[in-house]
């Protein structure tokens, strides 16, 4: 089965920005999907098989990181003062 994440352009503090994710999940420190929209690029290639919580990896637990049809919406366009978790902003 495909799951497909859909995605609405949102706010940084907002706690998703895609719906499908398992409701209440978290790896294995207590982090939850947030934590891999925040850290990692769309599919998790870097961290979305690492800290297995008791219901699995982010990649099978968190639309932004299980869907193979993701499309992030640009979150520094219209964001003044934006920057990524390395601290570039948009003109990096």
């Amino acid at each position: 089965t495909i799951r497909v994440a859909t995605y609405s352009p949102t706010p940084s503090n907002t706690s998703s920005s895609c719906t499908g994710s398992t409701p209440g999940w978290t790896d294995i420190d207590g982090d939850g999907c947030e934590w891999y929209e925040m850290n990692d690029s769309p599919g998790c290639p870097l961290y979305g098989d690492s800290y297995v919580g008791e219901l699995g990896s982010a990649n099978e637990n968190c639309c932004y990181c299980f869907s193979t049809d993701v499309v992030t919406p640009s979150l520094c366009e219209g964001t003044p003062g934006w920057t990524d978790v390395w601290g570039d902003g948009c003109e990096w």
